[in-house]
């Protein structure tokens, strides 16, 4: 019996990889973490080539934020 750990589904017929994820749910976390890592891209893009040094830290900061939301949902 398998248990989904984003969604909680579980059950007899409940297949999940070897992440802990069904297969809806591992697709929502793909498309997820692809985001967030065109945006931490983007982020550090702006940090090295901006001037403006108010600009640069508001990035650091998004940055740190994405990585933060990956941290803590993956310990979930």
């Amino acid at each position: 019996m398998g248990r989904c750990i984003h969604c909680d589904k579980d059950g007899v017929f409940v297949f999940t990889d070897r992440f802990g994820l069904c297969p809806r749910c591992r697709t929502v976390v793909a498309l997820d973490l692809n985001d967030r890592a065109s945006s931490l891209n983007g982020c550090a893009e702006v940090v090295d080539t901006s001037k403006e040094l108010v600009t640069r830290l508001a990035r650091c900061d998004e940055a740190i934020e994405h990585l933060r939301y990956t941290r803590d949902a993956q310990v979930q």
